[in-house]
């Protein structure tokens, strides 16, 4: 019987060795190996259902604290002390004089202050609406976004950078 044997060169180093057999290995073991990592997988995605997500740097402290009775004191009182900010852009110039993009601005507001986790928020519309009561003598009932853009665009000529 002739046996083939395999010749090895002298250039081989200890990497090319260890590469051999470390593929041979897995071949060898390669059911095991898929079944290995589907399990690692399995656990992964149970891993990943399990992950709660916070930046609540405050309810780290002891309940009673002074931090976090103070903490909780000022959340409630003003409204929230953690902020979160919601940019909205337009591809379109001075889109944010119209009225109806404005009232839609305010309704995603309104949807916003429904939501258990929010305090308070707090937009452009505000500003508008402010000053627009503001020139209206302090009417309560002009608390409420102009009809037109024309009137949006002049109060915020007078309110400036206060507003924008």
């Amino acid at each position: 019987m002739v046996g083939i044997r395999r010749v090895r060169r002298h250039t081989e180093g200890t990497l090319e060795r260890l590469a051999e057999r470390l593929g041979a290995f897995d071949i060898r073991h390669r059911r095991a190996i898929f079944i290995a990592a589907f399990a690692a997988l399995v656990l992964a995605f149970y891993g990943i259902r399990q992950l709660h997500v916070s930046t609540s740097f405050v309810g780290s402290f002891v309940p009673g604290s002074q931090i976090r009775t103070t903490f909780e004191a000022l959340n409630e009182r003003l409204g929230g002390l953690n902020s979160f900010f919601i940019v909205i852009e337009a591809d379109e110039d001075r889109a944010f004089l119209r009225p109806q993009n404005l009232r839609e601005i305010e309704r995603l507001q309104a949807w916003l202050k429904a939501q258990p986790e929010i305090g308070s928020t707090a937009s452009f519309v505000d500003g508008v609406k402010l000053l627009n009561r503001a020139f209206a003598d302090n009417d309560p009932a002009a608390f409420a976004i102009p009809r037109s853009a024309g009137a949006v665009d002049e109060l915020l000529l007078f309110g400036g950078d206060e507003v924008t």
